[in-house]
């Protein structure tokens, strides 16, 4: 193939990549996935011609194998997918090209096949390896020794495999990015690296050190009891916990000795039951399904994401940023005692920016009569509410009813399901601070200012007309709005707007 590195030739209108160098186009290929790389081929011939000669190899054995005839032994088909796999690497070998990425599945244990492609890889200056065994007995797969000196490589994944960790870092000086998932040490896990920065594992070890300070992001995945020591890693930004056993302490002193951490994830750490977080830099908290958590106690005054999955655990006090965009996932439950600590969590989020609630019906939502005649809404200050359902919703009336109770002055109302996607927007008349109690509605005189039916000017209704029961769910929010909002003055429904006096709709603009 001609060396086209300075290119003139003429381009074919809408094709601009005929016209790149060829360095160039394999560049673009080294970051796209290899099925999109292929996909891209009908839309330019130089791309197609030079897909053979991709940067990223991506060998999937099983799926290779399924495109093979049933009447092939196992054998035949293992020397098939070598073949392929030896041919791939010998004409890059043979074209002096460097790989990027090897990415190599497999399911039969056969020594040729991890130490043929990574040799290859190797030797073309690959950066990035990523090595997927999978046995169907649960057999751990001896790591080529090849690894143990790949000396270009900055990222590598394993899978699969009996990890020498120790030694694998000290043979490998430019890894930058290091992750083992469902690997296999048979002791504990004491290492420094110069370079490493991301450090993620899934190994089944009795302990982890890690003993140096660049690294910036470290993720353990643990499925037995194991002590994990990350005290010297002073500069790290990013820590997740999964299945991990820590207490309550080693949590307290972990994030405390990390002055520069700013994402932390807490997934199912059984260990914990009373979680404290202090924390000047921490940006992102996730906390799930951390069953035994009984109470919490957050002060990260430059919080902006926080995600909760699980029960209802007493928060003693929430300190944030403004801007915080907040996650809930609660565990439904249906006592008064239930609603009463449902709205005492929501009330911690009065002041954030976004309120997100994912349920499974929105049922769960909706306050009893006898709760909302007792306790004072908890989101008084709120303006955005999104409402994520995993069920389809039917009568729109009675939910939006109660999303305004619990937040009288929203500005704006996301209604999300599976199949529907709504968003109500409301405006508000400037609310009055002079009124007497003789002035308001009997709804508010215990309330800290007056609600939405006071001050609603204009509601501004999106994509109802496709809802299940669509025609309804319109006619009776329609009827419900102007019924309920006393100083109601227009509705705009898609593109449709209505004048609205004394709770009747007058006309259609």
């Amino acid at each position: 193939m001609p060396d086209r590195t300075k290119s003139s030739k003429t381009v074919p209108d809408g094709d601009r990549i005929s016209g790149l160098p060829d360095p160039i186009v394999h560049h673009i290929m080294s970051f796209l996935p290899s099925e999109d790389v292929a996909r891209a081929g009908t839309l330019s011939k130089t791309w197609q011609s030079l897909g053979s000669t991709n940067p990223n190899l991506d060998f999937d054995q099983a799926a290779f194998e399924r495109a093979l005839p049933q009447t092939l032994s196992a054998v035949e088909k293992l020397d098939l997918f070598l073949t392929s796999l030896n041919r791939s690497l010998r004409r890059l070998e043979e074209r002096s090209m460097n790989v990027h990425k090897l990415k190599l599945h497999a399911v039969v244990q056969d020594p040729r096949l991890f130490e043929l492609a990574v040799e290859r890889a190797l030797k073309s200056n690959a950066q990035e390896i990523e090595l997927d065994y999978y046995d169907l007995d649960n057999r751990y797969y001896k790591m080529p020794q090849c690894l143990y000196s790949a000396k270009p490589v900055k990222r590598m994944k394993l899978t699969g495999f009996e990890a020498g960790i120790v030694d694998l870092l000290s043979g490998c000086p430019s890894i930058e990015e290091l992750d083992l998932v469902w690997c296999n040490s048979s002791e504990g896990v004491k290492f420094s690296s110069d370079k490493l920065l991301k450090f993620h594992v899934e190994l089944q070890v009795c302990g982890y050190s890690i003993d140096y300070n660049a690294v910036r992001a470290a993720s353990f995945v643990t499925r037995r009891t194991c002590t994990i020591n990350l005290s010297t890693c002073t500069f790290l930004r990013s820590l997740s916990l999964k299945n991990a056993k820590v207490s309550d302490r080693w949590l307290e002193r972990h994030i405390s000795a990390l002055a520069h951490l700013e994402d932390l994830s807490l997934v199912r750490c059984g260990g914990l039951a009373r979680v404290r977080i202090f924390h000047e830099k921490l940006k992102r908290l996730h906390l799930i399904w951390c069953v035994k958590v009984e109470e919490a106690e957050i002060d990260c005054p430059k919080l902006r994401r926080f995600v909760f999955e699980g029960g209802l655990p007493r928060f003693g006090f929430l300190n944030s940023s403004g801007s915080l965009v907040a996650t809930l996932t609660v565990q439904k439950g249906t006592t008064i005692w239930w609603f009463l600590q449902f709205r005492r969590l929501l009330g911690l989020f009065d002041h954030c920016k976004t309120l997100e609630i994912v349920c499974d019906s929105y049922e769960e939502l909706v306050f009893p009569e006898e709760a909302r005649e007792s306790f004072l809404p908890p989101l008084h200050d709120l303006k955005h509410l999104k409402i994520d359902c995993r069920s389809s919703t039917v009568d729109y009336t009675e939910l939006v009813d109660n999303l305004l109770w619990l937040s009288p002055h929203l500005e704006i109302m996301f209604l999300n399901s599976k199949v529907e996607k709504h968003c109500l927007k409301f405006q508000y008349k400037k609310i009055s601070e002079e009124k007497g109690e003789e002035d308001l509605l009997c709804c508010c005189r215990a309330y800290p200012k007056e609600c939405w039916r006071h001050c609603l000017e204009k509601v501004i209704i999106d994509n109802l007309d496709g809802s299940a029961n669509g025609n309804d769910n319109r006619k009776n929010l329609l009827n419900f709005f102007c019924e309920n909002a006393k100083g109601l003055e227009s509705i705009q429904d898609n593109s449709r707007t209505f004048k609205v006096a004394e709770g009747k709709i007058l006309n259609n603009q």
